[in-house]
């Protein structure tokens, strides 16, 4: 199971236990100067339970050098939502590989 979006409805409980089953978590960095709170949770969870993790930055934004340091994968997007899916699946699999369950 891959983390990404996780719906905002969820309660905070329901997020920390789909993150702690997840086998990669995926995380968005938009252009804003601030990383979200849901972003910063998901990061958090994805460290504390020692999760492979996937950054998505928009073209033209710096992560933080702490972050960057936190990533596993990180993949900028483009213009192309078909080379970014390509992108995703492409790191997802490989993080899971040797760890791949049917879910992931």
């Amino acid at each position: 199971m891959v983390a990404m979006d996780l719906p905002k409805e969820d309660s905070l409980d329901q997020r920390f236990a789909l993150l702690k089953r997840a086998s990669v978590v995926v995380l968005t960095v938009g252009a804003g100067d601030d990383i979200s709170t849901t972003t910063a949770i998901q990061l958090g969870a994805a460290v504390a339970y020692d999760k492979p993790i996937v950054a998505i930055v928009d073209q033209g934004v710096k992560m933080p050098a702490k972050l960057a340091k936190l990533v596993d994968v990180t993949i900028y997007r483009g213009d192309n939502p078909q080379k970014l899916a390509e992108a995703i699946t492409t790191a997802v699999l490989a993080l899971c590989k040797g760890n791949a369950n049917e879910e992931c």
